[in-house]
């Protein structure tokens, strides 16, 4: 074994024992000492397994001393590497999203408890990256709100995302923010808004201030946005933040309570964006970047990832597929392995209740401020093509928890290139 593996080479210094793990021994032995023997009473639990493995190790240790040829440390190194080489323990892709889940939920836990400390101010601005728990804790200040006997609106940039969190929120009224203008005036005590960077405008802080009672100035308020990165539809505009800053107490969060670290430091290496720092260990899983020939081959690729995934024990309702808004039917096609029942597109809210079961095929946009455990990007002609796309690849990559999977087509190869040499630089816009 040594040779094969071209470690050094000498007559090698080794002890054994015999194992009987279901028969007790009773008689010794000449040639099988009672020392080296470890039977089923030394196998009852790891303690006493222990003990027997320590018994067998003393035993030749003292036959090697009284021989004159011990083992030295270098080559126990040699025999390490030559019995356990380069190894690495990577637990099933379900039982590994289960894991990370349970640190989302952990770590979501104490980003609360932060935003408790916070809220006896009556205005709060919350700007963080994608994952820093910004979807979390508006809901848990819009729910502390109404449970203190608040008029309450949560305002939300995202109308799937409105959907999802109206549903556990009662007592609170849930509002997409393009139908904010439907509000009355004056309506409510407390107004918080989600994905805040889309009514980061002249006229998005106008129709705020209409509906709060005492306005923006006066009245009590929880804005929580990701200025940088996330806007897709409107910029934020420089006068609009000041004067959020200007009226609130300001928390920007660090920790992000979403993905992996591995996922992060893809996100933060490729588009230059701050999402905070990771504590979740992704379990050996690491994120894929697969470059194809042609769009048609990523696309084809995507199916068989998905297929591989549900067979070794991925329930589909836990993946979700984001492209380019006009390729949705292409990408599901490309899933021929999951029917109707397990896939569907989702375009908006009326598909709420039918994807909480199913693998979803969607847009970066519309899935804004959802997540699921595996996410699968598919970065085609069509995605490089859209209006803001480098915002569209930062919402999408920060959809995960455990397992982040990127195909490219050759313009999408080209694009992503280009997109990482200008964040190298400082040329270009971040995501």
């Amino acid at each position: 074994m040594l040779r094969k593996n071209d470690a050094r080479y000498q007559p090698s210094v080794f002890g054994w024992a015999v194992v009987f793990p279901f028969t007790h021994w009773t008689q010794d032995h000449p040639e099988i000492p009672a020392e080296i023997v470890v039977d089923a009473s030394d196998c009852e639990d790891a303690v006493s397994f222990t003990k027997a493995i320590d018994r067998v190790f003393r035993y030749w240790r003292q036959r090697s001393v009284e021989s004159g040829r011990t083992i030295y440390p270098i080559e126990v190194d040699d025999y390490a590497h030559v019995l356990v080489p380069e190894f690495q323990y990577v637990p099933s892709p379900a039982k590994c999203a289960e894991a990370v889940w349970e640190d989302v939920v952990r770590l979501s836990s104490k980003q609360c408890e932060i935003l408790e400390g916070l809220g006896k101010n009556p205005r709060l601005l919350v700007n963080g990256g994608a994952g820093t728990g910004k979807t979390v804790l508006a809901n848990a200040a819009a729910k502390k709100a109404s449970s203190d006997g608040k008029r309450t609106a949560l305002i939300i940039g995202a109308p799937l995302l409105a959907a999802a969190l109206s549903e556990d929120l009662v007592g609170v009224l849930v509002c997409p923010a393009d139908r904010i203008s439907e509000l009355p005036t004056s309506g409510f005590d407390v107004v918080v808004v989600d994905e805040g960077q889309e009514l980061a405008t002249s006229d998005g802080l106008a129709q705020v201030d209409r509906i709060l009672k005492g306005g923006l100035s006066g009245g009590s308020w929880r804005w929580f946005m990701d200025a940088d990165n996330q806007s897709l539809h409107n910029d934020a505009e420089p006068a609009a933040l000041t004067r959020l800053e200007d009226l609130a107490m300001q928390w920007s969060p660090k920790r992000n309570v979403r993905s992996t670290k591995e996922i992060v430091a893809l996100v933060q290496e490729a588009l230059g964006a701050d999402i905070g720092l990771s504590e979740i260990d992704g379990r050996g899983v690491r994120p894929l970047v697969q470059v194809m020939d042609s769009d048609q081959a990523a696309l084809e690729w995507v199916g068989n990832f998905v297929a591989q995934k549900v067979k070794s024990g991925v329930d589909p309702r836990h993946l979700v597929v984001l492209g380019a808004p006009d390729e949705l039917s292409k990408i599901r096609n490309s899933i021929h392995t999951l029917s109707d029942r397990d896939a569907i597109i989702v375009t908006g809210p009326d598909q709420l209740h039918q994807m909480k079961s199913r693998l979803v095929v969607s847009d970066p946009s519309t899935f804004r401020g959802l997540e699921r455990a595996w996410t699968v990007v598919v970065c085609t002609k069509g995605f490089s093509l859209m209006p803001r796309p480098e915002s569209y690849l930062y919402v999408a990559m920060t959809r995960s928890n455990a397992g982040l999977a990127i195909a490219l087509g050759p313009d999408g190869k080209v694009w992503l290139e280009q997109l990482y040499q200008d964040q190298m630089t400082g040329k270009g816009r971040r995501a």
